[in-house]
């Protein structure tokens, strides 16, 4: 007789938080807040690209030692989500190349340890209620 023995499986799939600059940074303030109020969440990589307006500050209310730069990845392993932070807008017309380098070099990139596990992204974004 076989035995048949199911081992449990772990979801491996990570859901991706990206908030764009844009009215009011609402969706900074947003990310900022998930950031603050998540523990679990651990700032990973500090993003650097020639796309985006430089960022490099350190301010009031922060460690001595903690910086913050335009973009920035957390990650929060038993949760599975990955926060990209971005505090500096994009230079225009790079959009398009911007987010097609990051997420070439941080999910889509056989090296990377989020190669192949992002399943859900979530955008955050806003508007102003002057638009037409």
């Amino acid at each position: 007789m076989k035995t048949i023995t199911k081992t449990k499986t772990t979801n491996m799939s990570y859901t991706l938080i990206l908030p764009l600059v844009s009215a009011g940074n609402v969706p900074q303030l947003t990310t900022d807040l998930i950031i603050e109020n998540n523990s679990s969440l651990k700032l990973i990589k500090n993003y650097f690209s020639s796309e985006i307006k430089v960022l490099l500050h350190s301010f009031a209310g922060f460690e001595t030692d903690k910086i913050l730069s335009g973009v920035e990845l957390y990650q929060d392993e038993i949760n599975k989500i990955i926060v990209v932070q971005q505090r500096s807008p994009i230079i225009a017309p790079f959009e398009l190349k911007f987010y097609q380098k990051m997420f070439k070099q941080i999910i889509f990139n056989k090296e990377s340890k989020f190669y192949s596990k992002v399943s859900k992204v979530v955008i955050l974004d806003s508007i102003s209620g002057s638009d037409p």
